[in-house]
């Protein structure tokens, strides 16, 4: 990947979850045209629900319809120790969706 050593995440919700297993501070972009939303914080809970995956805290929320994310693209970074993902749709299209933090954002726990 571009700007890190870590892999792309493999499951269409595994950048969240492994950013909210860290506990590591990330930046969550969406953006098309005429629209740009922009989140930095820890991800608290990952709480799926009616067909969403949900993340529900006091400053943010976002809710992921199930299948809307097949995958996470690297994209390149902004600095060496900066990661980000991009969310690719079932067709392999950007979805506007990025997820950016350190490696140690998106490390797999160890199971300490």
């Amino acid at each position: 990947p571009v700007g890190g050593t870590s892999p792309a995440p493999a499951l269409p919700f595994d950048a969240l979850q492994l950013a909210q297993q860290s506990g590591e501070e990330v930046v969550i972009r969406h953006g098309t045209d005429g629209f740009r939303q922009e989140w930095r914080g820890k991800i608290g809970q990952l709480k799926p629900a009616m067909g969403f995956i949900n993340i529900i805290d006091p400053d943010f929320h976002l809710h992921l319809k199930d299948g809307s994310v097949s995958a996470w693209r690297p994209v390149p970074a902004s600095s060496s120790s900066e990661l980000t993902y991009a969310a690719l749709d079932a067709d392999g299209n950007p979805t506007g969706l990025t997820i950016s933090g350190s490696a140690a954002a998106f490390a797999p726990s160890t199971g300490a």
